[in-house]
C-alpha cells in the first residue's frame, strides 16, 4: 500500500490562490477605510463652517472675532470631539487676517492625506474658498463669508 506524504500540486495552487485573494481583499479594505477618513474630515470641516456661521449670526456679530473650537463647543454647536480629526490632528477655527474671513485648519499630519481631503473639499465647494496644504499636512481653508 502506498502512503500519501504531503500535498498535491493542485492543492498547493488552490491554497496559494485563496491566500492571494484574501491579501487583495485586505488591501482594498484598507483603502476604503482611508477614504472614509478623508470624507469624515471633509464633513467635519463642513460642520465647523456651518457651526461658525451659526455662532456669528446667533451672537449678532459681523465678524469671527472671539471664535474658537471651545466657543463652538460651549455654545452647543459642535460635539466635544470635533476639536480632533480622524487622523488625531487638531482642528482650529477663527478669523483669518480680516475678522470677517473664516479660517479653519486641520492638522492631517501627512501631505498626501491632506491633498486627498483638499480634493474632496474642492469637489464640495468649488473654487469659492481658498484651500491649501502645507508640507507637514496641515490643511487650511479660508471662507470669505463677509
Amino acid at each position: 500500500m502506498k502512503k500519501n506524504r504531503g500535498f498535491t500540486l493542485i492543492e498547493l495552487v488552490i491554497v496559494m490562490a485563496v491566500i492571494a485573494i484574501l491579501a487583495v481583499a485586505v488591501m482594498k479594505g484598507n483603502a476604503y477605510v482611508k477614504y472614509a477618513k478623508y470624507n469624515a474630515v471633509a464633513q467635519q470641516i463642513k460642520s465647523l463652517r456651518e457651526a461658525s456661521l451659526s455662532w456669528r449670526y446667533a451672537k449678532g456679530k459681523t465678524s469671527y472675532t472671539g471664535l474658537s473650537i471651545t466657543e463652538l463647543q460651549n455654545a452647543g454647536l459642535i460635539r466635544s470631539d470635533d476639536g480632533t480629526n480622524k487622523f488625531n490632528g487638531t482642528n482650529t477655527v477663527g478669523p483669518d487676517t480680516t475678522a470677517t474671513t473664516l479660517r479653519i485648519t486641520s492638522d492631517i499630519k501627512a501631505n498626501g492625506d491632506c491633498i486627498q481631503v483638499k480634493d474632496i473639499l474642492t469637489g464640495m465647494y468649488g473654487s469659492e474658498p481658498s484651500i491649501s496644504c502645507d508640507t507637514a499636512g496641515v490643511l487650511t481653508i479660508t471662507f470669505a463669508d463677509g
